[in-house]
């Protein structure tokens, strides 16, 4: 932010973008800390064993799993609350017209009647579900919430400009502030509007007319649909690849080396150009992607079928619970309306503190005190200096392994248990 600043004042002819994949990355943190405690986080363990796994995906790490997880957890929740919607010429017709799309028979823009009927039944489904208490109400926001993942990726890669912004301003800003990422709302905020104001500037009006007729803001790896993809991640996947892999400027010699930094800079697009005819010729004869490969496709139909069967024991979406609580599937605590939690009202939460940013200067803070209280907040948390602090009790004991190799002996001394009750109770 502070280079647009530098830049408006000086009148420089830069146009900032907003890195997407960064972007999306902590969207999905932000989804993550909504959802602290509610359950998602055993429903990520069923599709990636182990703890540590999930809990990267939910800070917003481990980007492709990440993605991969949310869109099958919101598959089992379609699966789940449209049971019974639909007729058999209904499911029938759709699964023609998926079978066509999966064959390249259709273009990515393409849609037919079937599909609006679809859309129309899941939106009147959820809705009505969203009204049955403050448990169904939160995970019908998190459907939401995945449904943006779906929307600002279906831009990029259809390189949709206006629906790239939209996306943000509309869907996205308010989920940040409620989350506490406090950085990307005034961010994202800030950068919709210099792209608005840019548009009836003459120095940008042509650049800005190709993103918007021929979406040149992002990145396109071939002539066909479906093919954009964000700038920032093409840096990483192939400036960065190339610096940090064998032969980069990270790795030996080429380390403390001046002469080597220049030869590799100066030689990068030759070699850049020779590496990747190579990469064609072997595609070719290459495998298909590996998400449409027989071994992926039957590991996750196992774990939905595990998933499934969690929400089925659990049901989030039960008519006959208390409307006034919100329940934790991960502790068994639950909120009442005399506690502060409200997860289950974060877009409105976040709308609001939206709201408070209006004619502010883009330097000014946001008060972290008027973030949405997830579930994790019933938890009672150990203090140190008059502050709680979160602690993971897998994460702390393993370092304590890690720690007693180096005094085996002295380790030894005391009686062992699987998790020292002292750290850990609380």
């Amino acid at each position: 932010m502070n280079s647009v600043i530098i830049t408006i004042y000086f009148i420089l002819f830069f146009l900032f973008r907003l890195g997407g994949f960064h972007l999306l990355k902590s969207f999905l943190g932000s989804l993550g800390n909504i959802m602290d405690d509610s359950g998602l986080l055993e429903l990520i363990q069923l599709i990636y064993l182990g703890s540590m796994t999930a809990d990267h995906i939910l800070n917003g790490g481990c980007f492709d799993k990440a993605i991969l997880a949310h869109l099958l957890i919101d598959a089992i929740i379609f699966q789940y609350v449209m049971k019974h919607a639909f007729t058999e010429e209904e499911l029938a017709e759709m699964r023609t017209f998926m079978e066509k799309v999966a064959d390249g028979k259709m273009g990515a823009r393409h849609t037919a009647p079937i599909v609006a009927v679809f859309e129309q039944r899941f939106e009147e489904t959820f809705k009505r579900l969203a009204k049955g208490g403050r448990t169904p109400a939160l995970w019908v926001q998190y459907h939401y919430m995945v449904d943006v993942l779906k929307i600002f990726i279906k831009t990029e890669r259809l390189a949709d400009h206006d629906g790239h912004l939209s996306c943000i301003v509309t869907r996205m800003l308010d989920t940040f502030a409620a989350a506490g990422h406090h950085q990307y709302p005034k961010g994202a905020r800030l950068y919709c509007q210099l792209i608005k104001q840019l548009e009836t500037s003459p120095g940008y009006k042509e650049t800005l007319e190709s993103f918007t007729a021929h979406g040149n803001h992002v990145v396109h790896y071939s002539c066909h649909d479906w093919s954009g993809t964000w700038c920032d991640i093409c840096i990483e996947q192939r400036l960065m690849k190339a610096a940090k892999s064998e032969g980069g400027l990270s790795r030996g010699r080429m380390r403390n080396s001046d002469s080597g930094h220049k030869c590799w800079v100066q030689t990068l697009n030759h070699f850049l150009d020779v590496n990747q005819r190579m990469k064609e010729g072997v595609k070719k004869h290459g495998p298909l992607h590996k998400d449409l490969a027989k071994t992926r496709m039957k590991r996750d139909a196992e774990a939905i079928g595990l998933a499934l069967k969690w929400v089925e024991e659990n049901n989030p979406f039960d008519p006959d619970r208390d409307k006034q609580l919100l329940v934790s599937f991960s502790t068994g605590f639950t909120s009442t309306a005399d506690n502060a939690v409200n997860a289950e009202r974060a877009v409105e939460v976040g709308r609001e503190m939206q709201i408070k940013l209006d004619g502010q200067s883009v330097t000014s803070t946001m008060e972290v005190k008027f973030k949405v209280q997830a579930l994790s907040s019933l938890r009672k948390l150990p203090k140190v200096n008059e502050k709680k602090i979160h602690l993971n009790s897998l994460k702390l004991f393993n370092r304590l392994i890690i720690f007693a190799h180096e005094t085996v002996e002295t380790s030894l001394e005391y009686e062992p248990t699987p998790f020292p009750l002292s750290l850990f109770i609380v």
